[in-house]
């Protein structure tokens, strides 16, 4: 609260002009200066909400939604949640658009496995061996004939 300037004199003169006693107008007039001293001015009310301000607060019934306490002891602290990852530590993995470019299990059913080549493997060695024995029955023959 800032002073007030009374002019308890002034005030003293206006009471005695209208017939007060000498004496009573001055202890009026410092009474009522002293009283000023609590007031507050349009500066020092500026300072405090207006009403408009107040109704933008919220009320209890409004609070009255918002979790309380006990509700949240059940949630995870800081201390739980310090030993997951960050995003940081997922920045190198990768990411779905990433795996989009991957052959999926439908597109490896129709590839050979290892057996099926090992299979193959068989049958082309055979294959092959009945070719060289064919081969060289036939160059035995030329060389019999002469050829």
């Amino acid at each position: 609260m800032s002073a007030h300037a009374f002019d308890t004199l002034a005030f003293a003169n206006r009471l005695q002009a209208v017939g007060v006693d000498r004496a009573l107008s001055e202890a009026l007039a410092d009474a009522l200066g002293a009283q000023f001293a609590h007031l507050a001015t349009r500066d020092d009310l500026r300072t405090f909400a207006t009403v408009l301000d107040l109704d933008k607060l919220a009320t209890k019934d409004d609070l009255c939604n918002f979790a309380t306490k006990d509700d949240l002891r059940n949630f995870a602290t800081k201390d739980d949640l310090r030993n997951f990852a960050t995003k940081d530590d997922l920045r190198n993995f990768a990411t779905k658009d990433d795996l989009c470019n991957f052959a999926t299990k439908d597109d490896l059913r129709n590839f050979a496995t290892k057996d099926d080549l090992r299979d193959l493997e068989h049958r082309l060695t055979i294959r092959l061996g009945t070719m060289l024995i064919v081969a060289i029955g036939a160059l035995a023959a030329l060389v019999r004939i002469g050829v």
